[in-house]
């Protein structure tokens, strides 16, 4: 019993104030995940959840990645899993308190990236953060968890 989570994201809230463009073909691409799971694996629309566009902002992903661990969605441990983004992935400066080797993280680019809100702006998620949540996914659901990104990064650094 395979469950998926498909992430893909053209259109960006901030990409012309944030110096990046829109892309054309990420949703396209997790679009054709999910026809292939459905029609070639024969996993049922209900194990999958897609987060397309303005669906994909950070706090949705990252409640998503959480809501895979959860006792009440059907996920057995052991059950596969697959994680699937494709958008827009970058760097940035590690903030100063975190202890983990150079200067800079990886992240991934949610939707909303930038907008501003209260008092702060969106951030990206870091690898760190990811990580951190993949493990305790696995935790929860055991260790058979595949993440797969296909994400542009074209010396797009914050």
């Amino acid at each position: 019993k395979l469950f998926a989570l498909l992430i893909g994201i053209d259109e960006y809230a901030e990409s012309e104030t944030k110096g990046f463009k829109n892309l054309n073909g990420a949703v396209a691409d997790a679009q054709a995940v999910k026809n292939y799971l459905e029609h070639s694996l024969a996993v049922p629309d209900s194990q999958i959840k897609t987060l397309y566009n303005s669906q994909a902002t950070r706090k949705e992903i990252i409640q998503a990645i959480k809501d895979l661990g959860s006792k009440e969605n059907g996920i057995d441990d052991g059950n596969p899993i697959l994680i699937y983004f494709a958008g827009h992935g970058g760097e940035q400066k590690k903030p100063e308190k975190w202890k983990i080797n150079g200067s800079v993280v990886q992240i991934l680019v949610p939707h909303d990236y930038g907008k501003s809100g209260n008092q702060f702006s969106v951030q990206g998620i870091p690898d760190i953060t990811l990580n951190t949540l993949l493990e305790q996914l696995a935790k929860e659901k055991g260790d058979n968890i595949v993440r797969t990104t296909s994400h542009t990064c074209t010396g797009f650094h914050i």
